[in-house]
């Protein structure tokens, strides 16, 4: 599986966007925090029985321009469609904090590959 990881806009002279005042960016923060909270809560990682019973699900970096990080789940206990969906908004907020924290700063369009996921002793674990 491969990740399409981009941020703070494009070309050699990024937009410039309206700063938040510091009580929207805690805001925000905080948004991020129980959105993390709740990809974490739905990626359940047991059952499984086999490789092919376990997916990753990316979770964009707090630190823009980083490699995603990745959590493991398994298809037998996952409600997909959720998961993806709130991975999605995660990645929204985190990608909007960012471009609030550093306007100037533009990150190369990167493929990142994500880990496999294997089964260990019933448990969706990162592989090799």
């Amino acid at each position: 599986m491969w990740l399409l990881s981009a941020c703070g806009g494009g070309g050699s002279s990024p937009a410039p966007t309206a700063k938040l005042p510091l009580s929207e960016l805690d805001m925000l923060r905080t948004q991020i925090a129980q959105q993390e909270q709740q990809v974490r809560a739905l990626a359940v990682d047991s059952p499984c029985d086999s490789h092919a019973e376990c997916r990753m699900v990316a979770i964009d970096p707090q630190t823009g321009c980083a490699t995603p990080a990745a959590l493991p789940y398994s298809l037998r206990s996952t409600d997909i469609l959720q998961l993806g969906n709130a991975a999605f908004d995660l990645t929204l907020l985190k990608q909007r904090l960012w471009i609030q924290e550093n306007p100037n700063t533009v990150c190369p369009a990167v493929i990142y590959p994500l880990p496999n996921a294997i089964c260990v002793n019933t448990r969706c674990v990162a592989g090799p």
